[in-house]
């Protein structure tokens, strides 16, 4: 409270002075921190203009020797114990004052462990005691005691009073934190509130975000369908109606070919009984009549080949019934100058069986594997130029396999195979259309395709139909 009073007064010498004398107090009460901490406080508030402004801040510090030490600066300790040394040597003291001093330097060489200098210590204070035994010195001594424990108290009184002020800021600065914490307690629990307020809706609002994209996609997926069917159907009316139109006229080309064909065969026949007639005479003619049959034999053939593409008996559809055998020899006699040419032996071991489908979109599945067959092993030495076709039951359905000895296909490209315009050939020898119209018409019909492949033995192509019921 002093020290507050001597501040607003602008009193700081005073001020000073009260720090002082609480950093002795605490000193004397072994409370070393706070003695230092108020030794400083001393130090900042003594007037810097004063003449022996320094040899008062070190007359204070070598006073705190004590606290110094106990508080391990031992050398901070050591140095000021050097200064109280020379201030006891070099300068005038009454002789309580160095009856002080002395008793502070005994405390502090025990403290240090400085033995021979605690002894001389202690040697000149009992000469110092033995000098001051007259009566006047000893009534000068008690006044002088007296007026100090005097001082002591008021300065305790002092020192209480700032201590109460002191405890009355510390609870009005906790009351203070209090408020703070309660403030902050509740702002924290307010926002915490509003926190979870604002995740649950959150949590609302992306559960109904989801569910109506759930339900987008599901629309969007069940539109896809929906459109793909119809395409599907689309293409296969389309399909269906260019195969009978397609069909229709080659049943009329088949029809109108066939007339003519069976004249010229029956005046080939009349030439033929002719020559048997006439004897060995016209051998060279006999000849040219043979190859004019051949001919004519071919040309009736692939009549009749048309005529099973365009499968009169029946429309497009799972109503389709058509024979394995009979289309596959078609397909054969279709391909026949590419298979000659190539010089390329086809076996074929088909038994006449029904399955669904027409016949000519059955041929156009045949050819297609066929032709990559011959493609296959058309570059193969002789031996490997073959290709065998053969049929057998399984279960409800009917499986043909073609089987050639080429180089087989890549496994790179097995998963792209049945793509539209994927293509393993040169360029300008094929578009990538064939198996993917394979696959497309075998769907219709409720058919499969499959193939197994290895390299350097060749690849087979199974061709799964299903069995009329």
């Amino acid at each position: 409270m002093a020290a507050a009073v001597a501040k607003s007064c602008k009193a700081t010498v005073w001020e000073s002075e009260v720090y002082f004398e609480l950093a002795l107090h605490f000193q004397a009460v072994s409370m070393f921190d706070s003695a230092l901490f108020f030794l400083r406080k001393s130090t900042e508030t003594a007037p810097k203009n004063l003449g022996n402004y320094q040899k008062v801040i070190d007359s204070r510090e070598a006073s705190m020797a004590v606290s110094y030490l106990q508080l391990g600066q031992r050398a901070k300790a050591l140095k000021l114990t050097a200064i109280r040394e020379e201030k006891l040597n070099n300068e005038w003291l009454s002789g309580d004052s160095q009856m002080i001093e002395l008793g502070d330097l005994i405390t502090s060489y025990r403290m240090l462990g400085d033995l021979k200098k605690l002894v001389a210590a202690q040697r000149k204070l009992v000469l110092l005691n033995e000098s001051v035994n007259s009566r006047e010195r000893m009534i000068s001594t008690g006044k002088v005691q007296g007026r100090l424990q005097l001082e002591l108290k008021d300065k305790q009184l002092k020192v209480l009073e700032m201590s109460n002020e002191l405890h009355a800021a510390a609870a009005k600065h906790e009351l203070w934190l209090r408020f703070l914490l309660i403030g902050i307690v509740l702002v924290t629990v307010a926002g915490f509130v509003v926190v979870r307020i604002l995740l649950t809706r959150q949590k609302k609002l992306n559960l109904f975000l989801t569910t109506q994209n759930e339900m987008i996609d599901q629309q969007k997926n069940d539109i896809e369908k929906s459109l793909q069917q119809l395409q599907r159907t689309q293409a296969h009316v389309l399909n269906s109606e260019k195969m009978a139109m397609l069909g229709q006229f080659t049943a009329g080309v088949a029809h109108e070919l066939n007339n003519p064909l069976n004249f010229v065969s029956g005046g080939l026949s009349v030439l033929e009984e002719t020559i048997e007639e006439a004897g060995t005479e016209f051998e060279k003619e006999r000849e040219t009549l043979s190859a004019i049959r051949g001919g004519i034999d071919r040309a009736m053939a692939i009549v009749n080949s048309l005529r099973v593409f365009s499968n009169p008996r029946s429309g497009i559809g799972y109503d389709s019934y058509s024979d394995i055998a009979e289309c596959m020899k078609a397909s054969l006699l279709v391909m026949q100058s590419r298979i000659t040419a190539n010089e390329i032996n086809v076996v074929s071991d088909l038994s006449e069986q029904l399955v669904v489908g027409h016949s000519g979109q059955l041929c156009q599945i045949f050819i297609n594997i066929i032709d990559n067959a011959i493609h296959a092993v058309k570059d193969m030495p002789k031996e490997r130029k073959r290709i065998h076709i053969r049929s057998r039951k399984h279960g409800p359905n009917v499986l043909i396999d073609f089987q050639d000895c080429g180089a087989g296909i890549p496994e790179s490209v097995h998963a792209n195979l049945f793509r539209p315009f994927f293509t393993t050939k040169p360029a300008g020898q094929g578009i990538g259309l064939g198996l993917f119209i394979c696959n497309t018409i075998l769907k219709t019909i409720d058919g499969a395709i499959a193939f197994e492949s290895r390299a350097d033995v060749g690849t087979t192509f199974s061709v799964q139909l299903a069995r009329p019921k």
